[in-house]
């Protein structure tokens, strides 16, 4: 017997994430100014949910493929552990506000089974949030604790992004003239829209090229704290990147 666990595949953003994207579009669109270097294309920027009320929360164009991949790829790499037209069962969470995790496993069953997924191929819903009823729920375990809470780093996070996210802010404005001018928060979504926009529509954001290889790692970093420390339990302050160890 195997077992094969997984999250969803790429998704449309949450809401929370969403509104930011506009806010950051409504700070553009509303400035006077000319940039260039990177950020020569801000101007003409839009973000790229073309219908919030139908994606948000969903899974994505980029997403459908990467699950129908994953199926394919491990049927050729293990081909004897299906036989054809028989049926096959997946478990998958019933996240709340969205079907994600129950649809990522519908897509990776039809590249898994093929054509015939939808006949044979059976997903069991299981709840994702409730106190003791929670079963298998590796998107979000805390939801199964009534009593967990999130800093979102606290400190440790906050004192590095103090830290990277400062010359970041200086480098990109100096690429502006005129009353746009990005805060620190501003500069910590660029990342996040370069992820996000390139699985959406399946080509690279010019959001990638704002960001130098060297501020992409501090970018990593920054997250690997937010976790860390968001999630778990914080043991140290952090000054410099070399004391988190």
């Amino acid at each position: 017997m195997a077992a094969f666990l997984s999250r969803h595949g790429s998704r449309y953003p949450d809401p929370g994430a969403y509104n930011t994207w506009i806010t950051l579009y409504s700070k553009i669109q509303n400035a006077t100014f000319t940039a260039s270097g990177a950020l020569d294309f801000i101007q003409d920027w839009r973000p790229v949910v073309t219908n919030s009320a139908q994606q948000l929360q969903q899974i994505s164009i980029g997403g459908w493929r990467e699950l129908m991949e994953m199926g394919t790829t491990l049927r050729w790499r293990y081909p004897t552990m299906y036989t054809d037209n028989t049926n096959f069962t997946l478990w998958a969470n019933q996240y709340p506000a969205a079907p994600r995790v129950v649809d990522s496993a519908r897509l990776f069953a039809r590249g898994f089974m093929g054509p015939n997924a939808t006949t044979f191929g059976k997903v069991i819903v299981l709840p994702s949030v409730g106190n003791g009823v929670v079963v298998g729920n590796n998107l979000g375990i805390s939801d199964g604790c009534p009593t967990y809470m999130d800093n979102s780093g606290g400190v440790n996070a906050t004192n590095w992004n103090n830290i990277y996210l400062q010359p970041i802010q200086a480098r990109l404005n100096a690429l502006l003239r005129g009353n746009l001018n990005f805060t620190t928060s501003d500069v910590s979504q660029i990342p996040y829209l370069c992820g996000f926009e390139t699985q959406i529509t399946g080509k690279q954001s010019p959001w990638c090229n704002v960001f130098t290889t060297q501020e992409l790692r501090d970018y990593e970093y920054a997250q690997t704290l937010r976790y860390y420390y968001g999630n778990g339990k914080s043991r140290s302050v952090v000054t410099s990147r070399s004391t988190i160890i």
